[in-house]
C-alpha cells in the first residue's frame, strides 16, 4: 500500500473549496471535504485506479472525480504518491509539475 501525502497547495484548495462551500450549505461542505479524505483509501490501494489526466498525458499524472472536483495526484514511485490539487471540475487546469 502506498503511502498518500497532501502537498500545501492541495490542502489550501480544499480549506478555500470548504470555506467557498459553507457559506451556501454547511452539511454539504463537510461532505464534500469527508469524501475527498474518504477517496485516499482508494488511491492508497489502487494508485492507477484515476484517470490518466487529459491534459497532460502523463501515466502517473492521474485524477479522481469527487463531486463536481477534480482531486489530482503524482504516483511518484510504488511506495508515495503526492495529492497536487483539488480543481473545479467546470474550469481549465494548469499544472507546474
Amino acid at each position: 500500500m502506498a503511502e498518500v501525502r497532501w502537498t500545501l497547495h492541495a490542502l489550501d484548495d480544499v480549506e478555500n473549496i470548504a470555506k467557498y462551500t459553507e457559506q451556501y450549505a454547511q452539511s454539504y461542505a463537510v461532505i464534500l471535504v469527508r469524501s475527498f479524505f474518504d477517496s485516499l483509501m482508494q488511491i492508497e490501494r489502487f494508485p492507477k485506479s484515476g484517470r490518466i489526466v487529459p491534459e497532460f498525458q502523463n501515466s502517473n499524472l492521474r485524477e479522481l472525480i469527487i463531486h463536481d472536483y477534480r482531486m489530482v495526484y503524482l504516483i511518484k514511485s510504488n511506495e508515495l504518491i503526492e495529492i497536487i490539487t483539488v480543481h473545479p471540475s467546470k474550469k481549465p487546469m494548469q499544472l507546474k509539475l
